[in-house]
């Protein structure tokens, strides 16, 4: 018996009269409706729960999809026979089994993860396709013969132990039940068709296509504002109509079903359907999979943190800053560079000990299961190891979601165990892929089934009962879409299966009749489409079958938000209110006001006035470095972030390929404190025409090579074979310096006399005193690298690895380059007070070591210089004082990946608008001493 009828009401008009027709005589006759889909099923409960033929309620009914009925007719006889259903892992591994033993022309890419997925993919497909149609398949050419070749092995394979969707259809026919009702059940494949078909006295509902269109058409710009727009409009109807009788279906879940889902949880709005968060995302899941990818990675320190932050850990904040400063970047660098760490930085010693404990464990169990080659091995690893990492679950507060991913984990983790019948030789490689094919398929729902708004493709039309219907994404490259070519089964080979096969054109009509299904369900229907993607800057017609309807166009998300008689958001409010200025807010206003300051000629405490505030006065007794006053000269704003708040920029030590110029200061500072101290020990230090030895410059070498050894342990030199032909330059320029040394030496009678010239380091070490024009006392600390001595005259040296481009023209005529150079008339200071000679000439001098080895730069520390000195430091102990922090960014903003200021330009992405605003700023009175100081007036 058939009943034509339409999609929604209709449908379900006459599913009731059938229904009130088999119980009119016994309300608990049995009645049994094969319906589409699971969400149809739920819609065909809620309707005829609501009685049929003027009863109250509905007793005796089963609602089943096609397969849920032939498990229920087949399954038991099937598992009796010693056979289990088929899952994606043991297909997987049964191609993974034929391929190893004969893959023909899939031979080069037989082992690659996609060429399985692809040919399980197939073979799916292939099981609707009978023996005729695999041989005209097979004789259209050599890969399509080995394609078929491999499925019947396949097939063959798995025959005696498993059984598939196919096997099961097969096995119910016989078993078929009479007097089904079948609702909707429109375009089956091959098989489930043949099961219909063998009902005995099967009643068909089934849908007849009408012209039917849309109520309205709506299109936006992109698809986020067709996705607000549509949700104010259900935020509009919600009013009048009950959530779960609307339903937003979409042509495409990218971008839709995320877009929907996000939007929706905006406005509050309760919705159910598919998630948009496969397994694989969730924490308690990708904990496990990280691992493996930890382990491929060679456990980079990026991938071991990650996995430690989705374990039962707690200290991963502390490991992870521990592990840059450590300069662990991969493989043996968690044992080696953590226990370096841990015994230069003993506040840190036990907390590197345990990171250390937890990735070289981590480790020592991968290599436990690289032993492992059954899958019943593994799976019992698989389970002990993701105990480790998630410790008890039982006593875990988890959210429902990751509750649910674990125990997902842990099924997968049981069931690989009986693989071994498919494929008997495993390891962790195979594991990995396993758990990613599970987890990534698995897609939880969303809410429960009738709660709140559903949210749904367009396959799902068929089959509801809903009042009003919003159908999304109705643009040409959505609906229908575009055209693609299957490399293993294209048309003209599925075009030889008698129709067992769908072709491009059968999957383009299933498409339009599911669009007219989504039209016809619902009294009231919205189309929507958007004329663009702003993801690829493309432009987007209206789909093909989109019918004339009234059409609403929104030129803009503005323009939406202005004219729109319904809000979602929280948001959307606020940006109304604002741009009508009725927006009390304190934090809008408050930017507002930021904004309007920094545009403002003249420092504001937006942009690095901080005066009135209780700031640290370099002169009331505390001990500053002449490195820092030059950063405040160089950036104020960096000295306020760096030298007060304590803010500096989280190096990765990924990112090092060579060592960085400081530690490369450090290796050549640290070697020749250590050489001249040991040489120093033993009265072997050279003075005057006396030159170094050959035994001498071997020993600097060896000093050189231990000192570069340490950093090199604390992970500070950067990628081993560039920093191999740094340690040799740097060898060779240490030998240079000590030819530089028996130059100068020579030519002026110099001797040493101290090998490193420390001042307010220690209380053993006083600092400087440097009195300032108006009589307050600046007190100084820092450390000069050698003081030497020629008769009466002292000579202050201290080493640079750096560029000598940035001296250029320091001298007697500007000594401080405008208060960017100050150490050398305090480093001239110090010895004077050191050696107790006040009144003697003094020159403090640069040596460049390495960049522009064999330069010096003397400075003769004058009256004139000492007082063009305290001036500049005035200058600077006054702004600091005065609370004056205003950005000045660097001229350019460098090139790859070399920053200049790291406080200016924090994100890399430039500094063109600091620029602008220091052009104003440079206006301040106040600022008018530092402008002349560095000369930019």
């Amino acid at each position: 018996m058939e009943y034509w009828t339409g999609y929604g009401r209709p449908a379900y008009g006459a599913l009731r009269a059938v229904v009130a027709e088999r119980k009119k005589d016994d309300p608990l006759a049995p009645v049994t409706v094969l319906v589409p889909g699971n969400l149809a099923g739920a819609h065909v409960r809620r309707a005829l729960a609501h009685g049929v033929g003027g009863g109250p309620g509905i007793a005796a009914l089963e609602v089943l999809t096609v397969d849920r009925l032939a498990e229920r007719a087949a399954a038991t006889t099937l598992s009796g026979s010693g056979r289990r259903p088929v899952t994606a892992p043991v297909l997987a591994a049964a191609w993974r089994q034929v391929l190893a033993t004969g893959p023909g022309h899939f031979g080069p890419v037989a082992e690659h993860p996609a060429t399985v997925r692809a040919l399980a993919a197939a073979h799916t497909e292939l099981r609707e396709v009978d023996g005729p149609g695999l041989d005209a398949i097979a004789a259209t050419g050599p890969v399509s013969a080995d394609l078929i070749r491999l499925h019947r092995r396949v097939a063959g394979l798995l025959a005696t132990g498993w059984y598939d969707v196919a096997d099961l259809r097969a096995a119910a026919r016989p078993a078929m039940p009479p007097d089904v009702i079948c609702f909707l059940l429109d375009d089956l494949p091959p098989s489930a068709q043949a099961l219909v078909d063998a009902i005995p006295g099967r009643v068909l509902i089934a849908p007849i296509e009408a012209e039917v269109a849309p109520q309205a058409i709506v299109t936006a710009s992109d698809a986020d504002d067709e996705v607000r727009e549509v949700v104010r409009r259900v935020m509009a109807r919600l009013r009048e109509t009950p959530a779960h009788r609307i339903a937003l279906l979409h042509g495409a879940d990218r971008p839709y079903a995320r877009l929907l889902a996000d939007h929706l949880g905006a406005a509050g709005i309760r919705w159910h359907g598919r998630g948009v968060t496969p397994t694989a995302e969730r924490r308690l899941a990708r904990v496990l999979t990280n691992l493996f990818a930890a382990h491929r990675g060679g456990w980079r320190r990026a991938d071991v943190i990650g996995v430690l932050a989705d374990s039962d850990v707690r200290a991963t904040a502390r490991w992870e800053r521990i592990s840059r400063m450590a300069g662990v970047v991969a493989g043996d660098d968690w044992d080696t560079r953590l226990k370096a760490h841990a015994a230069r930085q003993k506040g840190d010693a036990q907390a590197a000990d345990e990171l250390r404990e937890a990735a070289t464990g981590l480790r020592d169990r991968m290599r436990d299961g690289e032993a492992l080659g059954t899958w019943a091995t593994l799976a019992e690893w698989g389970r002990q190891t993701y105990a480790t990492l998630t410790g008890d679950l039982d006593e875990r507060r988890l959210p429902e979601s990751e509750r649910r991913a674990a125990m997902t984990v842990l099924r997968t983790l049981d069931a690989v165990a009986g693989l071994e019948t498919v494929e008997p030789a495993a390891d962790l490689t195979l594991l990995d892929l396993t758990l990613g094919l599970e987890l990534e398929d698995d897609l939880p729902r969303h809410g429960r089934t009738g709660d709140g708004v559903l949210v749904a493709p367009l396959s799902e039309a068929a089959g509801l009962d809903v009042d009003e219907v919003f159908v999304l994404g109705l643009a040409e490259d959505i609906v229908p879409g575009r055209r693609g070519t299957d490399a293993l089964l294209p048309d003209e080979l599925r075009e030889l299966t008698g129709g067992r096969l769908r072709t491009t054109r059968d999957r383009i009509e299933r498409r339009r009749r599911q669009l007219h299904a989504a039209f016809a369900v619902a009294p009231v229907v919205t189309a929507s489409y958007p004329r663009g993607d702003l993801r690829r800057s493309t432009e987007r017609r209206p789909s093909r079958w989109l019918p004339e309807a009234p059409l609403t166009e929104l030129p803009s998300y503005a323009s939406a938000l202005s004219a729109a008689t319904e809000l979602a958001t929280d948001q959307e409010w606020r940006i109304r209110a604002a741009a009508a200025d009725r927006l009390d807010d304190p934090i809008v206003a408050l930017s507002a006001e930021m904004r309007q300051q920094r545009e403002s000629p003249g420092l504001t405490r937006f942009d690095g006035d901080l005066s009135g505030h209780d700031l640290p006065d370099p002169t009331a007794g505390r001990v500053v470095s002449p490195t820092a006053l030059e950063a405040w000269t160089r950036c104020p704003h960096a000295y306020l972030m760096e030298k007060l708040l304590r803010i500096r920029p989280v190096e990765s030590p990924e990112e090092q390929l060579t060592i960085s110029p400081i530690e490369l200061g450090n290796l050549y500072h640290h070697t020749l404190e250590r050489f001249f101290v040991e040489q120093d020990h033993v009265g072997a230090v050279p003075g005057g025409a006396t030159p170094w030895s050959a035994g001498q410059r071997a020993a600097l070498r060896q000093t050189a090579v231990e000192v570069a050894q340490d950093l090199s342990v604390r992970g500070q030199t950067g990628h081993r074979l560039l920093w191999r032909r740094e340690l040799a330059a740097v060898l060779s320029r240490l030998d240079a310096f000590l030819t530089l040394d028996d130059e100068v030496r020579a030519a002026t009678g110099r001797h040493q006399v101290r090998s490193e010239l420390r001042f307010g380091l220690s209380d053993d070490q006083p600092p400087v005193p440097v009195p300032l024009l108006d009589g307050r006392v600046l007190l100084m600390h820092g450390s000069a690298d050698r003081v030497d001595r020629a008769g009466d005259t002292i000579t202050v040296v201290d080493y640079k690895t750096g560029s000598a481009h940035s001296f250029k023209g320091l001298g007697v005529d500007d000594p401080t380059r405008g208060g960017t150079k100050l150490q050398l008339p305090v480093y001239g200071l110090a010895a004077c007070l050191a050696l107790g000679a006040l009144d003697v000439p003094v020159t403090a001098e640069y040596w460049f070591l390495h960049s522009d080895a064999g330069k010096r730069v003397e400075l003769p520390i004058t009256q004139a210089v000492a007082d063009a000195f305290i001036a500049s430091v005035t200058v600077i102990a006054d702004g600091i004082a005065a609370g004056l922090f205003p950005h000045r960014p660097p001229g350019d903003d460098g090139f790859g990946g070399h920053i200049p200021c790291r406080y200016c330009d924090p994100d890399g992405m430039g500094a063109g608008e600091l620029r602008d605003r220091w052009s104003r700023k440079r206006q301040d009175p106040r600022l008018d001493g530092y402008l002349r100081m560095i000369g930019d007036v």
